[in-house]
């Protein structure tokens, strides 16, 4: 079974009662591995190659974001 990679947590959970609604739950939100990803998307998309997919740019981003992460975890 492969290792659940890990996600940084949440990027902007909001609290309950964060809303106006009178009924708010807590969310978490997106996680931090996803946000990386996003941010650093475009800066790989402009360095690659035009025929690469896609995905393989997708793919890179996670990588980025997955170093980010461990980084960011050391002391």
């Amino acid at each position: 079974m492969k290792n659940k990679p890990k996600t940084g947590g949440p990027a902007f959970p909001r609290p309950i009662g964060a809303s106006r609604d009178k009924y708010s739950t807590s969310q978490d939100g997106m996680s931090l591995r996803a946000w990386f990803a996003g941010m650093v998307a475009p800066a790989v998309y402009a360095a690659v190659t035009p025929d690469t997919s896609l995905v393989d740019i997708a793919a890179q981003s996670v990588l980025f974001a997955d170093a980010l992460i461990e980084q960011l975890e050391k002391p």
